[in-house]
């Protein structure tokens, strides 16, 4: 999350993500990544490497799915 703030991206929780999360905009306002908070010291991040790939909403869309597979993770 630091790293990101230095890079001067926005970091925000979104609640459509149903575990402890961070989602990192870039200036344009895209998503650039996004961080799934397992434990204090665990995480697991989604990184965009394309917006040709898939847009915010798809992003966001495949988030949760991702979510729901993970939330339980020890």
């Amino acid at each position: 999350k630091t790293g990101q703030e230095a890079m001067g991206r926005k970091m925000v929780t979104d609640p459509k993500i149903p575990m402890d999360n961070y989602v990192a905009y870039q200036d344009d306002g895209s998503i650039n990544s996004v961080y799934f908070v397992l434990s204090p010291e665990k995480f697991i991040s989604l990184q965009r490497s394309s917006k040709a790939a898939l847009d915010d909403a798809q992003i966001m869309d495949f988030s949760a799915k991702l979510c729901a597979a993970i939330k339980d993770y020890n």
